[in-house]
């Protein structure tokens, strides 16, 4: 194994690694939005929307 070849891609792996988790942490979010407004459908039980649900 290439320790300069790791040692030059080291930034790369820290820009991946932020990417990966600012895409996770949306992901965790928007899931709990929906999963809240599903609910809240199911909840009110708002006729139109609550087939979807």
């Amino acid at each position: 194994m290439d320790i300069d070849f790791i040692l030059k891609n080291i930034p790369l792996y820290i820009k991946a690694t932020q990417l990966t988790l600012t895409l996770a942490f949306w992901g965790v979010v928007l899931s709990v939005l929906i999963g809240f407004i599903c609910s809240l459908i199911i909840y009110y039980k708002v006729k139109v929307l609550r087939h979807i649900v």
